[in-house]
């Protein structure tokens, strides 16, 4: 599985969601690819999942909003259940 993580060169917020996925998922092994909706790929995802905002994390066709904790988002990234 890929997790795709969407940004826009123009979003404040999308060089450090960008910096916190590439290390996790490079420190966990885990497949993923950045798509700027800038670009034609992007214009694609936007229009096949509606996406509303950036940076957002597209997993299993599921649009997720990136966590502010890097321990819940690597717990997306590796589908890991939630604890209770």
């Amino acid at each position: 599985m890929k997790v795709k993580l969407v940004v826009m060169n123009n979003c404040k917020y999308c060089p450090e969601a960008k910096e916190i996925v590439s290390d996790l998922c490079n420190k966990h092994n885990i497949d993923y690819e950045i798509i700027d909706l800038n670009t034609l790929r992007g214009q694609e995802m936007l229009k096949r999942y509606n996406i509303l905002y950036v940076p957002c994390i597209i997993k299993d066709n599921d649009i997720f909003a990136i966590p502010r904790s890097k321990r819940k988002l690597l717990r997306l990234l590796k589908d890991e259940p939630k604890r209770i």
